[in-house]
């Protein structure tokens, strides 16, 4: 079964429901409003990124009452989560040859620092995939991290989906709610690709410098 892409973000934000997705779309935000729905907030990206990391699909469970979340007949087995698991690589995977435009992009990429501006489905991961597999292809003295930052934890947990099914790698996701403890933290830095929203990058190169 493949997913839409508006159904599979859609998917990959659940457990923020509209009207607070609404909210933080206003242009003013009140402080105390803010405040308010924080810890909802906090408690939907930390189950996001628990559900990452317990490397099942990553869609936040159903509710309690949903009967497709019930432990009765019919309910998920092993064999079904690892087929779940199995489906969202081949999802993720992205096939076919780059185009010509990517592989210039690609080319001018590996010899100077650059910015690529392009539309949705457009290719940019394609051709960020293609710059990864050539980075670790280089040979070095010490171990290369690369970092792939987005500005949402959604974002991130889809980008390290799309790049672990791609790449024979170590691929990671670090968010604010996911650095704190010194086991995560190690298991980030020797990562060869790590995936972080700008605040929890940031907080790493803040406090932890000498390991990031």
């Amino acid at each position: 079964m493949t997913s839409h892409p508006q159904q599979q973000q859609h998917q990959l934000d659940d457990g923020i429901d509209d009207d607070i997705r609404a909210f933080f779309t206003q242009r003013d935000l009140d402080p105390g409003d803010l405040e308010a729905v924080r810890p909802i907030v906090v408690e939907a990206v930390t189950a996001a990124v628990a559900k990452r990391e317990s490397h099942t699909s990553a869609v936040l469970p159903q509710d309690e009452d949903d009967d497709t979340n019930s432990t009765q007949e019919g309910a998920d087995t092993p064999a079904d989560d690892e087929q779940t698991k199995q489906q969202w690589k081949e999802d993720a995977l992205v096939r076919g040859n780059p185009r010509d435009y990517q592989v210039r992009l690609f080319e001018i990429a590996k010899k100077r620092n650059t910015i690529v501006h392009l539309g949705t489905g457009m290719g940019k991961t394609f051709v960020a995939i293609l710059l990864l597999q050539e980075f670790v292809a280089v040979p070095t003295q010490q171990q290369r991290q690369a970092v792939f930052l987005v500005p949402s934890v959604a974002l991130a947990v889809q980008q390290t989906e799309t790049l672990a099914a791609n790449l024979a790698l170590d691929v990671q996701t670090a968010s604010q709610h996911t650095v704190t403890s010194c086991e995560s933290r190690q298991r980030l830095a020797q990562s060869q690709v790590l995936v972080a929203t700008h605040g929890a990058y940031l907080q790493l190169l803040s406090h932890y410098g000498d390991v990031f």
